[in-house]
């Protein structure tokens, strides 16, 4: 994930149920230094327990490492307890995309059994593109960053 977003010289869209890594996070803010727009959307539940447990632990979140970055924008799901946003996916300049079944934890990417595909195939970048549009613009979605 870290040379995919590494790569990266316009956009990266994200949907990403877990994000604790931080690795992953400060790639993300060198390509944002880099002047890659970056939109990142969350499950509401995973990004309050994410944050609870930063602060409960006197730590900062990987959201909260993004604070004042003018090219990354945060939205949250508003769900119900079970109307999870369980993806896992981005896409990189609208060319290549990532899904799979890993989260960015350091137990998703290293310990459990996942997956991550990666492809450039046009017709399912442009899918993904189009259902994370319909995400991101959803009125009650919100706006953290």
């Amino acid at each position: 994930d870290v040379q995919q977003i590494n790569r990266a010289q316009r956009t990266i869209d994200i949907a990403m149920f877990a994000f604790t890594d931080r690795y992953i996070a400060e790639a993300l803010l060198r390509a944002a230094h880099r002047g890659v727009a970056i939109r990142l959307y969350r499950d509401r539940e995973q990004y309050h327990e994410e944050q609870r447990h930063a602060a409960e632990h006197g730590g900062m979140s990987t959201s909260n490492m993004f604070r004042g970055e003018a090219l990354i924008h945060i939205r949250v799901k508003s769900n119900g307890e079970r109307n999870l946003m369980h993806l896992k996916a981005y896409a990189v300049d609208g060319v290549l995309l990532r899904d799979g079944s890993a989260n960015w934890s350091n137990a998703g990417l290293k310990d459990q059994d996942n997956n991550a595909h990666f492809t450039n195939d046009r017709a399912q970048v442009r899918a993904f593109m189009a259902d994370f549009e319909r995400m991101w613009s959803r009125a009650d979605n919100d706006e953290t960053q």
